[in-house]
């Protein structure tokens, strides 16, 4: 049979009553939370005592982002797209020029990658000399004399940028997926920008697992090409799925950011409970359908 027990927590937390705010503004509540954490750290209380839950993933972002302005050390524990890390972000756009090498605006974008140092005036002047002498960009870039009587400051790194697309292009038809990927990521100065950062923990586990997903697509279908892989985060994205990141480093000292899930069985001091409210933790409809092929 069944025996009721009446459950106790072993934690010595002293009891509270629970707070219940409002706001007019859904835009309030996150920079609210992170103001009031702040204060719990300055009176002592550990970071790791303190969890901020959630309904969804994407919740994450604008607290995440409020903490990081008042200086607050969070870590994200909940899935998170591996598609819009910054760094992820960049590799695309050199993938997505090489793929549609000859497309202005393709390589324009390219040209703003970071790990590139290109002034964007350099970038803005050789655009519109390109419309000016009526010659595709590409043309431009390619043929030193053309940029003659154009005042740039990072004239060396256009070139460098322009040649190393150029080349990877090439390669991409002439490598296995894995090996050109292998090239980009050491050519493109993303892994050197990672290294060079007092902890490239968190950026490596990405970059990583971002290269353990066109390897894993290249272990199903090895013909592959970058069009190939491409496409297939483009269906992807069209249907709303997530590419997860994998999992995160958790280290003392920081606030704790997950989704009410994956909370079950753990305990804090302080939690705080975001984004309540109806038709987001509860009567949600929505419903979205695969097409069959």
């Amino acid at each position: 049979g069944f025996t009721n027990t009446r459950l106790r927590a072993r934690a010595s937390f002293t009891r509270e009553p629970i707070r219940i705010y409002g706001f007019s503004q859904s835009a309030m509540e996150p920079w609210f939370v992170a103001r009031d954490i702040k204060k719990l750290l300055s009176r002592g209380v550990p970071a790791e005592s303190i969890a901020i839950l959630y309904r969804d993933n994407k919740d994450a972002g604008p607290v995440a982002r409020a903490l990081e302005q008042f200086g607050v050390p969070a870590v994200i524990e909940s899935d998170q797209d591996l598609l819009v890390h910054p760094d992820i972000k960049k590799l695309l756009l050199m993938m997505q020029a090489v793929a549609d090498f000859g497309n202005d605006d393709a390589l324009m974008a390219a040209l703003h990658v970071d790990y590139f140092r290109i002034d964007p005036l350099d970038i803005y002047e050789v655009v519109a000399a390109s419309r000016a002498k009526q010659v595709s960009l590409h043309q431009l870039l390619r043929a030193e004399r053309k940029l003659q009587g154009l005042t740039l400051h990072t004239r060396t790194a256009l070139r460098v940028a322009y040649h190393l697309l150029s080349q990877l292009t090439n390669l991409s038809h002439n490598l296995d997926l894995v090996t050109w990927v292998e090239k980009l990521i050491h050519g493109s100065g993303v892994l050197k920008a990672t290294l060079l950062e007092s902890d490239p923990t968190e950026r490596l586990s990405v970059i990583n697992r971002f290269y353990d997903e066109i390897v894993a697509m290249t272990d199903s279908h090895p013909e592959a090409t970058l069009k190939d892989f491409l496409a297939y985060l483009k269906t992807v994205s069209s249907h709303r799925l997530l590419i997860k990141r994998g999992s995160t480093v958790v280290a003392p000292g920081q606030v704790r950011l997950m989704t009410i899930h994956r909370a079950k069985g753990l305990e804090f001091a302080y939690v705080y409970i975001i984004n309540v409210h109806d038709g987001h933790f509860g009567n949600r409809t929505e419903r979205q359908y695969l097409t069959l092929l």
